[in-house]
């Protein structure tokens, strides 16, 4: 499994959660200290486009895009708007995750700071932090969150409306983020 001190992975419980707001956070606290590449990476699934957009396939695996609009109405857009240099989205089927994150990885700009989102890249790659969110008040929780929930370095746990944590005690100190 290779390690990436400079990723930091959040997934979540649900849709909706808080994963995106947490990445802008640290996107808007870091922006002016490093140069930071956003990224969401999100399994093909049936009606996927209702939840993540109409996106053309580029392949029959797997297909990144880099994001250019900036009206904010994807989580992608958002994160261009909160001050990353680039931000890529990767449609992938389950079994190519890792050959998708290693392609994304050839066409990456720069060393800078990775922000994810994303809970199955936990599966093939060590980020240097790696957040989940539980949403205590959710019925159904995902299954990819329960089979990764042992290898989180934080659950930060929500009702919704804030978490439970101070999240400004997550970091990043190079060469890795960290939980001071």
């Amino acid at each position: 499994m290779l390690e990436y001190p400079n990723l930091l992975l959040v997934g979540g419980s649900k849709r909706n959660v808080g994963k995106t707001t947490l990445i802008l956070h640290f996107i808007e606290k870091y922006k002016n200290k490093y140069p930071i590449t956003g990224l969401k990476v999100t399994s093909i699934y049936p009606d996927d486009d209702l939840f993540h957009g109409k996106h053309d396939t580029l392949s029959p695996d797997f297909e990144i895009l880099e994001e250019k609009d900036r009206s904010g109405r994807k989580d992608t857009s958002k994160m261009l708007l909160a001050g990353a240099r680039h931000v890529f989205f990767i449609r992938t089927k389950d079994a190519f995750i890792e050959q998708a994150f290693d392609s994304f990885q050839k066409q990456m700009p720069g060393n800078g700071l990775i922000l994810c989102e994303s809970i199955s890249l936990r599966k093939y790659v060590q980020p240097g932090l790696f957040i989940l969110i539980h949403d205590e008040e959710a019925r159904q929780l995902k299954k990819s969150f329960n089979e990764l929930k042992p290898l989180a370095d934080v659950i930060l746990r929500t009702n919704g409306n804030c978490f439970n944590t101070d999240i400004d005690r997550i970091e990043y100190s190079p060469p890795s983020w960290r939980i001071k």
